[in-house]
């Protein structure tokens, strides 16, 4: 793949995980919350994620590193120093797959607690990051 190639499908990433924070933000702002808000909220997360560790990826391959699971996706972001606390993303990872893959209320509720008062901080912080190094080391021809 070129690097023009690669450049947009950076730019392309990083618009899909920009919107889809955008999305989580405006949902965990809601002033009515309840059930129905909270739900969500998780599924919100959920692809917020999914475009996070996709725009990860898209950086890295851009920069000649190329990965293909998220967890190492998001070890190499920490080694990057795109993300700060490498235990939130661990937990996060976990969350999501249990979010994914059953629902229980009080999952849910504890879901819910960790993205508003961790993740939504820790995803919006990479989302700076990659912001910044798109800025400064991607140029689309």
């Amino acid at each position: 793949m070129s690097q023009k190639v690669k450049a947009n499908k950076v730019l392309y990433s990083e618009k899909q995980f920009g919107s889809a924070l955008e999305s989580l933000g405006a949902a965990i702002r809601e002033p009515n919350f309840n059930e129905y808000v909270r739900d969500a909220i998780i599924q919100r997360f959920e692809y917020t994620y999914e475009t996070a560790w996709k725009a990860i990826k898209s950086v890295l391959s851009y920069q000649g590193v190329e990965l293909r699971h998220p967890k190492e996706i998001f070890s190499e972001a920490y080694a990057s120093g795109w993300i700060v606390n490498q235990e939130h993303w661990e937990a996060m990872i976990e969350d999501r797959n249990l979010t994914t893959h059953t629902y229980k209320l009080r999952t849910a509720e504890a879901v819910y607690t960790a993205i508003r008062d961790i993740y939504y901080p820790e995803l919006s912080y990479l989302h700076v990051k990659i912001g910044e190094v798109i800025r400064n080391h991607v140029r689309p021809s």
